[in-house]
């Protein structure tokens, strides 16, 4: 068959919301004055002149403002992306708060310019529109909240809250795709079938330049190969990247071929890793922020004790849920889909092994992730441990490396959730 492209979510455009807001505010502009027009307030508010006055005064005010608020939203995608991580850049860009307000003052600068058409300062026995004139008020008290809100949305920006946002993005996710705690089975139960066995009878490629794969409809999935008679496999998971020519998805032993456009529609490709199906990435983008943190340049090792905090919450949760394998069977209990998922191991050494090796010569941080370790080697289940573990041993290898005085390797050694703060009791003081 012909190679097909699978659909593109494309990425939120910085000017949608604000467009949605002129376009009501032209909308406005136009039928404000005909209801003035047609019921007249019984007394006047506003003298031509006066009004006249307003109005002018607040379009030119209004555009100088929202050049100003432009300037803010720079600042912000700037100092994100070079403080913390340039992945983190449109989600300072696409925050709520700061599209909300452009829409808001664009709005108010375009009413008002409308406006000043209905309004004949030449003469004092003219109809004023005082309704039109009111709303225009009415923009700009609402953009001045709006300013506010934008000022104390700048507090984002503190890295407390950017690991904060994350982390509760990532507690969602898991919530979702991994809902069923482990138990006594652990993630192989239920095995895959032998796929090399079945024949392929239908692929779809990738073409175009490299993708990353964002969202996969797994029910959807599983229909179809039911509907064909036959398993579909899923080469990349969520979160790689697809090149030109790359099978994303292979249709093995069906008795008749899929629509190209139903298979397309399943894959929901883009060009930046998204969190909705990939709990992965918001441990990346922490792990980003923390070895960042750790880098000469910066030498801010308690930041990336902070991350590491965001990393033991989300590893507690993922360690004790089923995680695969990543097979799905139709009502009858029959494959239809396997697609590949991530194990412990990987998320555990996502989180782990980068910020073990840039910050294996802070004391601060070795003590916080032996705790992070240790704890989590006496809650998980056994079948977990054993990857914890040697996480651990390489912990202890990497402050034997890095501290050549033996007083500073037992201090390293020390369990500590706070990095330097708080040790865990010894034996000998727990003795006593």
């Amino acid at each position: 068959m012909a190679p097909i492209s699978p659909r593109f979510r494309r990425q939120a455009r910085v000017w949608l919301i604000p467009a949605v807001y002129i376009f009501t505010a032209i909308l406005l502009g136009r039928l404000l004055p005909m209801l003035d027009r047609a019921f007249p307030l019984p007394f006047r508010l506003f003298s031509p002149g006066s009004a006249a006055a307003l109005l002018s005064a607040i379009s030119s005010g209004m555009i100088v403002f929202t050049g100003f608020v432009f300037s803010m939203a720079i600042v912000m995608v700037q100092f994100g992306s070079s403080a913390y991580s340039p992945r983190l850049a449109a989600i300072f860009l696409h925050d709520p708060v700061v599209e909300h307000s452009l829409g808001v003052f664009s709005a108010s600068f375009v009413f008002a310019l409308i406006a000043q058409v209905e309004v004949d300062p030449t003469t004092t026995s003219a109809r004023v529109p005082d309704i039109t004139v009111l709303t225009a008020i009415l923009l700009v008290l609402a953009s001045l909240a709006m300013f506010l809100a934008l000022i104390q949305r700048l507090t984002v920006l503190q890295v407390t809250n950017v690991l904060h946002r994350i982390g509760r993005q990532g507690r969602q996710v898991i919530e979702e795709l991994y809902p069923h705690a482990l138990g006594k089975d652990n993630d192989q139960a239920g095995e895959l079938p032998e796929l090399e066995k079945i024949p392929v009878t239908q692929c779809l490629h990738h073409r175009g330049g490299p993708a990353a794969v964002l969202e996969l409809n797994l029910p959807r999935l599983v229909s179809l190969a039911q509907r064909a008679g036959g398993v579909i496999e899923v080469n990349y998971a969520v979160g790689d990247t697809v090149p030109d020519g790359g099978v994303l998805l292979r249709l093995r032993g069906a008795h008749q071929k899929l629509a190209d456009a139903s298979l397309r529609g399943c894959v929901v490709l883009g060009y930046q890793r998204t969190i909705e199906q990939d709990p992965k990435y918001a441990l990346r983008l922490i792990v980003d922020i923390a070895i960042k943190a750790l880098s000469p340049a910066v030498n801010d090792p308690t930041t990336a004790v902070q991350a590491i905090d965001q990393l033991d919450d989300l590893l507690r949760r993922v360690g004790q849920r089923r995680l695969g394998p990543g097979l799905l069977r139709d009502r009858r209990g029959k494959p239809r889909l396997v697609f590949p998922v991530p194990d412990w191991e990987d998320f555990l050494g996502l989180a782990v092994d980068e910020i073990r090796y840039y910050g294996a010569g802070s004391l601060q941080v070795m003590r916080r992730l032996r705790a992070l370790l240790m704890d989590l080697e006496e809650i998980l289940p056994a079948v977990r441990r054993s990857a914890v573990q040697d996480q651990l041993h390489r912990v202890d290898k990497s402050i034997q490396r890095s501290f050549a005085d033996q007083d500073d390797r037992d201090e390293a050694r020390e369990a500590d959730r706070q990095g330097i703060g708080l040790s865990r009791p010894g034996e000998e003081d727990s003795e006593d």
